[in-house]
């Protein structure tokens, strides 16, 4: 006969074991964020980051004003970091800290929400798949707004549960502005608004909420706190209509199955849940796998967050000219696909199993992610190199950003002394006093080669060496590789400055000295 003493034992043995590995799986995650998050937040801006430094460079009413004209972004973000900016200065850490900070706070309101719907282990655990993937963990140190997108979206989604299960005012009301804000920071984010009626329609069938009457006032506060967004989203369309009509090219193309099949099952992540259930499998006898279905509201909503966002952008772009998917843009759906992540993970048994089972994902991703460079594209070297070699000479600077592919392939915009400074961003983030004088990001077109011919005759051909700094991405070079082909008849050589990963800067030079050891290479 079992007695009172020895169930209150168990009971109490049971409750060590699960405080023991909830510290364990605490401890995890805050090394997670710091191993993957932290070491590249004092390196080089990356192109679209050094926009964000030079779009709040002039000040807050500049900053709004450029945020809406030139790129086309919802200036709740910039206000945000331009106060942080007169407060903590401009370096790359101090712009990157708000999106670490949004990251932070997402991490704490996903184990939250987790809790809610399952328990608290498997909330730390899809904080610990959360840190762990590559798309949140460049987000999170990125100075643009992805994360604290996330974090909006998925604090609207916490509330609305929130909201469904105890039916306070205050849980409609912070549901309400969150969702707003995050389509304030990103309009794509409004495709999250399905996963929401998902939900609610999931949880009416639940019989929570008793019947949740009040759902339609909630929509009418949403619908009200969005309508000064109207003016931004028609002006957004009418420059998407324009751009098909001028036949410009876009830079995002028609998504295959497998870019779907990537967002949706994230390599990495995927296969380390694999290798580890095949690990504790094999080293842990008492291994099995225990599905623990989460709360009558929470099972499709879990399905839902995870990949009605992707699959939908993946849908729009295949079937209309409109092309939308780019993994960042549907970033809000990584929270979803942690939780079911987490759900797995759970399942495995006993604990031991899962601490082995986390320690392998968060290796793998470690092995995968960690970095001290923050992308592919080291501007700041690069124009350090560049102003070393130039200091004391006057000597033209070639300047290929690719800041935005439309405008930096449009020659009107290049001539444009008003909008030529949001395609020379890399030089507002690093300076450089030089003659600087911007590329298109390709020459294809006739107005493109006319432009380059012009820079050739006037410029170019009147010195005896200048700068080329380019961005590489997607082309391999093809900018540099064209004037090294145009120049080799005029005896000018180049050579590289060093490597700067995705950005080219090299030094074109002429006459017999300059190219008798170099040779004409990049």
């Amino acid at each position: 006969m079992v007695s009172v003493e020895d169930v209150a034992d168990s009971e109490s043995q049971a409750s060590r074991e699960a405080t023991r590995q909830h510290r364990f799986l605490l401890f995890v995650l805050v090394l997670g964020i710091v191993l993957l998050w932290l070491p590249a937040l004092r390196s080089s801006f990356w192109v679209d980051e050094t926009w964000t430094y030079w779009a709040i460079g002039d000040g807050f009413f500049e900053a709004i004003d450029r945020a809406q004209r030139f790129h086309s972004v919802s200036p709740t973000y910039f206000a945000v970091l331009w106060c942080v900016k007169r407060v903590c200065g401009s370096s790359e850490w101090v712009l990157r800290l708000p999106s670490v900070v949004a990251g932070v706070l997402t991490v704490f309101v996903l184990c939250r929400l987790a809790g809610r719907l399952t328990d608290r282990e498997t909330g730390l655990l899809a904080g610990i798949v959360f840190v762990c993937s590559g798309p949140v963990a460049f987000a999170a140190a990125d100075a643009r707004p992805y994360a604290m997108v996330v974090l909006a979206s998925t604090g609207a989604i916490y509330f609305l549960v929130e909201w469904v299960r105890e039916r306070r005012a205050r849980d409609a009301v912070a549901y309400a502005v969150l969702a707003s804000l995050s389509v304030y920071l990103q309009v794509l984010s409004g495709a999250m608004f399905a996963v929401h009626a998902v939900y609610v329609w999931r949880a009416r069938g639940a019989g929570l909420g008793q019947g949740l009457r009040g759902v339609n006032g909630l929509a009418v506060l949403v619908f009200i706190l969005l309508l000064p967004l109207v003016p931004d989203a028609w002006s957004q369309l009418e420059a998407w209509v324009h751009v098909r009509q001028t036949g410009r090219p876009l830079w995002i193309g028609t998504p295959t199955v497998a870019d779907l099949a990537v967002v949706c099952v994230p390599p990495v992540i995927a296969f380390s849940l694999l290798i580890s259930i095949l690990v504790v499998s094999a080293v842990t006898p008492s291994f099995a796998l225990r599905w623990r279905v989460p709360k009558a509201d929470g099972n499709l909503l879990l399905l839902s967050w995870a990949f009605m966002p992707p699959t939908l952008f993946f849908v729009i772009s295949g079937i209309s000219p409109v092309k939308l998917f780019v993994p960042r843009y549907v970033l809000c759906a990584a929270p979803g696909l942690s939780l079911l992540a987490a759900c797995l993970m759970r399942a495995v048994e006993p604990p031991r199993a899962r601490r082995i089972a986390v320690q392998i994902v968060v290796s793998l991703s470690v092995l995968s992610f960690f970095g001290t460079n923050h992308g592919a594209e080291d501007w700041r070297s690069a124009v350090n190199e560049a102003r070393q070699y130039a200091a004391g000479k006057a000597i033209p600077v070639l300047l290929r950003s690719g800041i935005d592919v439309l405008d930096a392939s449009d020659v009107d915009v290049i001539l444009d002394p008003n909008r030529r400074d949001s395609i020379l961003t890399p030089l507002a983030a690093y300076k450089l006093d030089a003659d600087v004088i911007p590329l298109p990001w390709a020459v294809e077109t006739e107005p493109q080669l006319r432009y380059m011919e012009q820079i050739l005759s006037d410029r170019l051909l009147r010195a005896d060496s200048f700068l080329l700094i380019a961005r590489a991405f997607g082309d391999d070079g093809k900018m540099t590789s064209w004037l090294r082909g145009r120049l080799a008849p005029l005896g000018f050589c180049a050579r590289s400055l060093g490597n700067f990963g995705a950005v080219h800067a090299l030094v074109f030079e002429r006459g017999a000295a300059a190219c008798g050891n170099q040779g004409l290479k990049h």
